[in-house]
């Protein structure tokens, strides 16, 4: 079983998208689908439901968010993606080649979907250069790839170390929080390019 866990807050312009592409993995009954609401005001709820996600209350911030998601996974494998964020077919077949040969977590390298204006193509660009090191990039001290797939022990672990006081805070550094803790146990990270 693999778990998503999406984290969402007035999410309806991409989350139809979002989830499609965790449809697309063809994983079947082998996959859950986990909306973690932080009382969203538009339909986001509706579109989550509607496509077959379980839609879980969140009164914290972000990584209140991550947090409850874990909590509600059935999945040895969780991947924790963003509400805007879309895989491209057999990412998370490939992640979890990279799991079963001796990595905990792996980080999905990304694109910007679609880039039109030019800030979307600079950043684009930017996420290509930075694969093309990364080695560097997944330290999680001083690099800015970030795991979005990871053995469900090894969140357990890590999120035993994050105090609880920080769900109802921390927003924007989530992620790097989980990954350092992550790392601190386990520095088996996988790489899979141009996965989201």
């Amino acid at each position: 079983m693999i778990s998503f866990t999406i984290p969402t807050f007035n999410s309806s312009s991409a989350l139809a998208t979002t989830i499609a592409s965790v449809r697309d993995q063809a994983l079947g009954d082998d996959c859950e689908i986990i909306v973690a609401d932080g009382g969203s005001v538009d339909n986001t709820v509706e579109i989550a439901e509607s496509n077959g996600a379980t839609v879980i209350r969140n009164s914290g911030r972000l990584l209140g968010a991550r947090r409850r998601g874990l909590q509600r996974a059935s999945g040895q494998i969780v991947v924790l993606l963003d509400s805007d964020q879309v895989l491209r077919a057999a990412s998370i077949s490939a992640a979890c080649q990279l799991l079963a040969t001796g990595s905990d977590m792996v980080v999905l390298g990304e694109r910007v979907y679609r880039p039109r204006s030019l800030t979307q193509r600079l950043s684009d660009l930017d996420k290509q250069l930075l694969s093309r090191d990364i080695e560097s990039q997944l330290d999680p001290q001083t690099g800015v790839m970030l795991p979005r797939v990871f053995r469900r022990e090894l969140l357990d672990k890590a999120f035993s170390n994050i105090p609880t006081t920080l769900d109802e805070v921390v927003i924007a550094h989530d992620h790097a929080i989980i990954y350092f803790e992550c790392h601190r146990i386990s520095s088996r990270v996988g790489y899979v390019p141009d996965a989201v």
